[in-house]
């Protein structure tokens, strides 16, 4: 009996961490994530629920005790921050010493250690978009992501919203 329940718990382990591993839960619909996640941990903490009854009967009739327990990460339903590489960093970003536009992220003018992403064209200081870049692999003003090679497109809401609308002549 102990070897049956290790056997299940060891297939249940892997299981998760198959599912729970980056590519699967990036194939998981955004809004629908949270209610699968948690649909998926009532279903395995019911499992284990079951396996530890069989066991603690099992046990009871050879005067013993146990208790599985299922531990749930505390900081599970927390987002993910994606960030980009040094390597997408640098092939994303041009030198500009100085700038006509201030810098995006702070407001000020960009009159030395200036860069622009290089699909894009938005210029920033180095410190602020390196700032930036460890929280987000978007460009502040376009939204675009700069892990995309080719000229960059609006990918706001806001962005598609402001471009669709006529032009008055």
């Amino acid at each position: 009996m102990d070897d049956e329940i290790l056997d299940i718990l060891h297939v249940m382990a892997r299981g998760r961490n198959e599912f729970f591993s980056n590519s699967t839960i990036r194939l998981l619909n955004y809004p629908s994530r949270t209610s699968l996640l948690t649909r998926y941990m009532n279903n395995e903490q019911l499992m284990i629920e079951m396996m530890n009854r069989a066991y603690t009967n099992h046990l009871y009739a050879t005067t013993a005790n146990a208790i599985l327990t299922l531990s749930i990460p505390q900081r599970f339903m927390e987002p993910v921050v994606i960030t980009p590489s040094q390597i997408h960093i640098n092939a994303s970003l041009e030198t500009q010493e100085t700038s006509d536009s201030p810098c995006a992220v702070c407001q000020e003018a960009i009159t030395s250690g200036g860069v622009r992403i290089r699909q894009c064209h938005h210029a920033y200081h180095r410190s602020c978009i390196s700032n930036w870049f460890s929280m987000s692999v978007r460009c502040p003003v376009c939204r675009h992501d700069i892990r995309e090679v080719g000229p960059a497109t609006q990918t706001s809401a806001a962005s598609s919203q402001m471009s669709s609308q006529p032009e008055d002549l």
